[in-house]
């Protein structure tokens, strides 16, 4: 079916047979199953992120997709996850938009800084959604232990009448949230977003009038931002969710933090297209 597409594709039968061609030659993208003999599928995507040297996407079929599952298989390295009652339908699409994720990812690595558009930690750049959800797991952890409250913000930068963000003007919408930030502190994920959008997720530390700082000075320092541009700045929505983990309560997930600050977002979003 991929080999139709024109997709070069080549076939291990055994998780160590698939090490053993990883090992050998750069192969940008891996489509696995979670449940294998001798090695699952998590096993072989841990072993994938130790040997790689290059960007390398990976989609995993699982017969049962909840947040607990996406959550454990983020933190192995997984970027996508298909079901398998419905893969023949969505794994073309899918490979598709892994391979276009993987030459941007080795574009954005040989791009000098001062023309990166993804940079918005001043000390790391922006991480990844894998990398959102361990640092949000060890954030509720930690919350549960000394009793404190994880801080989740979402923010999105949206194109003005449905055009597309130039990237003269996301890096400038970036600067505006440089602004805000703290070094060390505060914690940015760049995520995917469908159209011309972009999302980002900021973790600030407790507490939560820090949370409220931060919000005020992105809101300042993009209506600065934007009464430059005459109406034609992108249009900025935020949302925030402060959970507090309790005793004898099931911990949430990443995934379900993550998405209360998402669900606010979109609530004060009104007509701004996500």
């Amino acid at each position: 079916m991929l080999s139709a597409q024109e997709v070069d594709v080549i076939r291990a039968t055994t998780g160590e047979g698939a090490i053993t061609l990883i090992a050998r030659q750069w192969i940008p993208l891996i489509v696995t199953d979670d449940q294998m003999p001798e090695m699952d599928g998590i096993a072989l995507v841990h072993r994938v992120r130790a040997l790689a040297a290059q960007p390398t996407y990976v989609i995993m079929a699982s017969d049962a997709i909840d947040a607990e599952t996406k959550e454990r298989g983020c933190c192995a390295g997984v970027d996508q996850y298909v079901s398998k009652k419905n893969w023949e339908t969505v794994l073309p699409a899918r490979v598709a938009e892994g391979l276009k994720t993987i030459r941007l990812r080795r574009i954005g690595k040989h791009k000098l800084a001062h023309e990166s558009v993804v940079t918005v930690d001043l000390h790391s750049g922006a991480h990844t959604a894998r990398h959102l959800v361990g640092r949000l797991s060890a954030a509720i952890m930690l919350a549960y232990r000394t009793q404190g409250v994880v801080n989740v913000i979402s923010l999105g930068v949206h194109p003005p009448q449905k055009e597309k963000v130039t990237d003269t003007q996301l890096s400038a919408t970036l600067a505006a949230l440089k602004g805000a930030l703290r070094l060390q502190l505060d914690w940015v994920a760049r995520l995917h977003a469908a159209g011309e959008s972009h999302r980002f997720v900021i973790v600030p530390p407790s507490p939560s009038s820090d949370t409220e700082a931060f919000v005020q000075g992105v809101r300042n320092n993009f209506v600065s931002y934007a009464k430059s541009l005459a109406g034609q700045a992108p249009a900025l929505t935020i949302g925030t969710t402060s959970v507090k983990p309790a005793a004898n309560t099931k911990l949430p997930t990443a995934m379900e933090v993550r998405g209360k600050a998402e669900s606010a977002r979109r609530a004060q979003q009104g007509s701004v297209a996500d």
